[in-house]
């Protein structure tokens, strides 16, 4: 066989190990030979598996020439080259002479796997390194050159990993550094050395280590820089001068985040920091504010002792964006004035330019340092003079009272004219048009109602004509859809629906599941050991158990068999001797209840060892009774019948071993009566220990018939969709069911006549009349939607004409009317949390760090008699997977006597959209226009519209007052609590506020913001923020446009500090304001 043939075979085998073996050993002719035979070889292989995707797809009845079927094939292609990609990297990598060619072939994008990560390539390097160092060296170059991202799978691992092996010099390329900066951290790596100094100079290294903290225990490459550090392997001035050198290449914040916890890490001596005071001098104008803080700690350590590097960094501090930064410019230009009065004149500059800064905080210490110096600044005042304009008055006119110069204008206050609130017209009747036949899906609940409506109408009055109308749009419809073993989607049971009575029965039904091994995933171990004969009967042989029916020893949990599913369970079956019994298998007397052997409340029973033998017991002393009894016994079983056929052979084999005559194994593998035991055959005992998910002895567990109805009738678990979406499901399966039975009612009861979803109690009793008349019984769902969709409230005329139709229906329509139809359910949401992979409530822990914020559904409702409305009521998940979300636009006319409770269906969509169905304002809206209580569900999702300033959001405020459905003190509460425990900020919500006010619903708006502001406001320890003053100073505009009046405790506090900062100030007015 040749070295190529070999070599083929190897790769197609897939043999790694021993491919690289092969190649390694090759003679450099049968490189050249191999090396010459790969391009084709590849080729080949691509052409082959094209072909067999063809072939495929021709099987599969797919048209050849589609576009997506063509981009599908070519992945199928690329996923089948990619199982055999190692083996034909080794082998190029062993026999390709060029060093460009190798590098090439070795990074072929079609020899890697696509999506999955991609594969060791410790086989490849070895091979690799065996080839000529300076064959070696060109192509580590190639590869490390080759990288173009960081998670570049198909190229850095190789190059990184050769570059060690070969220990040539990496190539100089910022994306190597970075490509190995995202691997692992080893003390002794070969590359820490030569890559090390260059993560200062390489484009994208900080921002592959910006996740790198020091607290609260430091990562890994700051772990391994404090080794190095303490190995004496790496300088502090060498981490130092990089840091800095870094810091003045500039970058943003983010990027230099590693470095800035790097430099504190090192953590510069006084003279370490002396030595590099202009680099720091440099960064203080433009630096990003956590490098610029840093470079002024180092400054203010080591001091500057040069009065012109001291103007430079006040000039540098004051003009900083950062009130921070600039209030410690002005600290040091107090300091130097004081120390220096001469030079108050060339450092005023400085202060003209704190004037016009946007923190209000920064502009009065300017001020109040200018008065302070008046004396030294006097000659020098005209900067400051002219500078007035820029300060507001009140500011101004302290300044300009000292040196002169014009005030700016009093600001005045915002004009507010009320302007009236929008007045939106009531939800009118449900509208009766004609419905195109011809349109394939109905848009909107709306549409899709009124063609159920009407489709069962014309089902009953005239279905040829019906039929005829369809057959355009539905005839050729959606021809996979008998294909799919769930319908969520309302389209889906209406095309359904039409083409049912288009062709009747061309639904062939969801097909028979394939058979379930019940053993799937159970895992046995038997040991059949000999008793010894001197053992006293009935012995525990298992201390650590307990004596289990018919003297088994079980394992003291192995309660777990009754019935349930047993992981890991523990068995000795029993001392198999037949001392009493001799040709009984398990040696003891069976129970009387013998016959129930598949009764799995009876531990550790099996028809092996209660009687295997059968009639063969009565050998047993001869006994005349019993043989008299045993006619009634039942026949025979196969000894360990329950147990998996290869679990018994094991047995059987294992007992055979032990000197078991061959004739007795078999009665009892076959169930036969078992013959006496000689006297020379052992006695013996069966140990099993399982692991498993059903009950080691009884039949398995029955389907569930609701399951089973479920996947016949096409319908989701309950669990994989939302309540509203399942019961809307329910009706839209009975409907079609009924068409296929020929059961349809004449008219569907549940038709709204109100936009909203409700129903009119007198055309629900006519409804209920006209099926009576035609002696059909209305069905389930459609009668139980009925009964959600009437009118809050009991409606007495309609029930007494309802309890005289006679019907069953009837009578339950007639009772729900007449009690006032469903109690109010309680409902609302909790706050709670994700951290460290458990749950909790805010209310009942204060969290450490927040993963991610959890809104939790509350429903509770009391049970309605009507099953499927008692499922619509339960309480939803707070998690959101599968198919949840489905036909939200469907669910206010669901539920639309009762919208609190459609709104808490929607939180689990509210936060989280990304890849999700999501809630937005035109769900709530139907939610405003129905009817109910309004509680902390509804108002929060109107929060969080308004937090986000979706475009949708102050509309719906205006139509949810102009309703009376706003509870304003509960969205100003959870308006305060999107914001303390989400990433939403104040501002957003504040623009929306003042808009709403502007356009009428300013009352509102107060109420919203006067019960924001205790939530929202810096609690003790906290710093105010920009956003505080804005949303204090928006309250007291908006307070001046309603008069409000009435203490806000959380304001006061805040006002009563005393302090001088501008929050304090607008807290201070805003409770002048409110008290009169």
């Amino acid at each position: 066989m040749s070295a190529w043939q070999e070599v083929r075979d190897l790769i197609t085998a897939r043999e790694t190990k021993t491919l690289a073996d092969r190649v390694i050993a090759l003679t450099e002719a049968e490189r050249a030979e191999v090396a010459k035979r790969l391009p084709g070889f590849l080729t080949e292989m691509r052409d082959t598996a094209m072909q067999m995707a063809r072939e495929s797809e021709r099987g599969q009845g797919l048209d050849d020439e589609d576009p997506w079927l063509a981009w599908e094939r070519r992945r199928t292609v690329r996923d089948a080259l990619s199982e055999f990609g190692t083996v034909l990297r080794i082998a190029g990598a062993g026999t390709i002479s060029g060093p460009a060619a190798a590098a090439a072939w070795l990074t072929r994008r079609e020899l890697y796997p696509e999506w999955a990560p991609a594969p060791s390539q410790a086989e490849v390097v070895r091979v690799l390194v065996t080839r000529p160092a300076e064959w070696q060296a060109d192509v580590a170059a190639r590869l490390a050159l080759k990288i173009r991202r960081p998670g570049d799978d198909r190229i850095a691992p190789l190059a990184l990993a050769l570059l060690r092996a070969s220990g040539i010099t990496p190539p100089a390329h910022d994306m190597l550094v970075v490509a190995w900066l995202t691997g692992e951290a080893a003390d002794d790596d070969p590359l820490l050395g030569p890559l090390l100094p260059r993560i200062f100079h390489a484009e994208g290294a900080g921002r592959a280590l910006r996740e790198e903290r020091l607290t609260p225990t430091p990562t890994r490459w700051f772990s391994l820089v404090q080794r190095l550090l303490e190995a004496g392997r790496v300088s502090r001035a060498e981490l130092l001068d990089g840091c800095v050198s870094r810091f003045l290449r500039g970058g943003n914040a983010a990027d230099l985040r590693f470095f800035v916890r790097l430099h504190g890490l090192v953590g510069p001596t006084p003279q370490e920091a002396a030595e590099r005071a202009r680099d720091y001098l440099r960064l203080l104008p433009a630096a990003p504010g956590p490098v610029a803080e840093l470079a002024l700690t180092q400054i203010n350590r080591c001091g500057l002792h040069d009065d012109a590097d001291v103007q430079e960094a006040i000039e540098a501090l004051t003009f900083r964006p950062e009130a921070k930064l600039a209030r410690a410019g002005l600290t040091l230009l107090d300091r130097e004035v004081r120390r220096s009065p001469a030079r108050a004149g060339e450092l005023a500059p400085a202060l003209v330019t704190a004037f016009a800064h946007t923190s209000d905080d920064v502009r009065r210490r300017a001020v109040r340092i200018a008065l302070r110096h008046a004396a030294a600044l006097g000659r020098d005042a005209k900067p400051i003079a002219e500078a007035v304009p820029l300060l507001p008055a009140d500011l101004g006119r302290e300044l300009a009272a000292v040196f002169g110069g014009e005030v700016a204008a009093e600001e005045t206050p915002e004009p507010f004219t009320p302007a009236p609130l929008p007045v939106f017209p009531e939800p009118g009747p449900f509208p009766l048009r004609a419905v195109d036949w011809a349109t394939r899906a109905p848009y909107g609940w709306e549409a899709c109602e009124q063609w159920l409506a009407d489709f069962v109408e014309r089902v009953g009055s005239d279905r040829a004509a019906l039929r005829e109308a369809l057959l355009p749009a539905f005839g050729d419809y959606s021809p996979h859809l008998y294909d799919m073993e769930c319908w969520l989607d309302p389209d889906a049971w209406i095309a359904a629906m039409a083409k049912e009575v288009i062709t009747p029965g061309t639904d062939p039904g969801v097909p028979d599941p394939e058979p379930v091994d019940p053993w799937a995933g159970s895992s046995f171990s038997v040991s059949v050991s000999a008793v010894p004969p001197d053992e006293p009967e009935g012995h525990d042989h298992e201390p650590d158990g307990h004596a289990g029916p018919e003297g088994h020893t079980a394992p003291d949990d192995a309660a777990a068999l009754d019935g349930h599913p047993a992981l890991g369970e523990h068995l000795t079956l029993g001392d198999h001797a037949g001392r009493n019994a001799p040709a009984a298998l398990d040696g003891h007397t069976a129970p009387d209840d013998a016959a129930a052997l598949d009764d799995p409340a009876a531990l550790g029973r099996h028809p092996a060892l209660d009687d295997p033998a059968g009639p063969a017991r009565l050998e047993n002393e001869g006994d005349a009774e019993d043989e008299d009894s045993a006619e009634g016994e039942a026949a025979p079983e196969p000894a360990f019948g329950n147990l998996p056929e290869h679990v018994r052979e094991e047995i059987f084999r294992q007992i055979r071993e032990l000197g078991v005559s061959a004739e007795r194994v078999a009665a009892m593998r076959d169930g036969l009566p078992v013959p006496p035991r000689d006297p020379a055959e052992p006695d013996f005992r069966v140990g099993i220990t399982y692991f498993g998910f059903r009950p080691l002895f009884g039949k398995p567990e029955e389907p569930d018939p609701a399951v089973e109805f479920r996947r016949r009738a096409r319908l989701p678990e309950p669990a994989r969709v939302s309540p509203p979406h399942m019961f809307l499901l329910h009706r839209l399966s009975e409907i079609y069911r009924a068409l296929q039975d020929g059961t349809l009612p004449p008219v569907l009861l549940a038709t709204p006549t109100v936009t909203t979803g409700h129903l009119d109690p007198g055309v629900l009793v006519d409804r209920l009349e006209l099926c009576a008349a035609a002696g059909t019984e209305p069905l389930p769902a459609d009668l139980q939607q009925a009964l959600l969709r009437l009118p809050r409230g009991a409606h007495p005329v309609a029930a007494e004409r309802a309890a005289r139709v006679g019907s069953e229906a009837a009578s339950a329509v007639g009772g729900w009317l007449a009690r006032g139809g469903l109690p109010d359910p309680e409902a609302g949401v909790k706050w709670g949390y994700v951290e460290g992979a458990h749950e909790y409530l805010f209310e009942e822990r204060d969290p450490v760090h927040v993963e991610r914020v959890r809104l939790v559904p509350l429903l509770r409702a009391e049970p309605t008699g009507h099953p499927l409305i008692d499922e619509l009521l339960r309480e939803p998940s707070k998690w959101c997977w599968d198919d949840h979300g489905y036909a939200m636009e469907w669910w206010p006319s669901i539920l639309p006597s009762h919208r609190e409770v459609v709104s808490v269906n929607y939180l689990p969509h509210l936060l989280y959209q990304w890849n999700h169905p999501g809630v937005y304002p035109p769900h709530l809206k139907g939610v405003a226009d129905a009817n109910g209580p309004i509680g902390d569900a509804t108002s929060l999702i109107l929060a969080y519209f308004l937090a986000t300033s979706h475009p949708g959001s102050v509309p719906l405020l205006l139509r949810m007052t102009s309703r009376g459905a706003l509870d304003a003190e509960a969205v100003g509460r959870q308006i305060a609590l999107l914001i303390r425990r989400t990433r939403l900020e104040p501002r957003p919500v504040l623009a929306s506020l003042r808009e709403a006010a502007h356009k009428g619903a300013h009352e509102q708006v107060w109420e919203i913001v006067r019960t924001l502001l205790p939530g929202l406001l810096p609690s003790t320890g906290e710093r105010p923020a920009v956003a505080h003053t804005e949303a204090v100073r928006f309250a007291a505009d908006v307070a001046v446009w309603v008069g409000a009046r009435g203490e806000i405790p959380a304001v006061s506090a805040h006002a009563a500090t005393g302090r001088a900062s501008r929050f304090a100030r607008e807290c201070a007015r805003l409770r002048d304001l409110l008290a009169g």
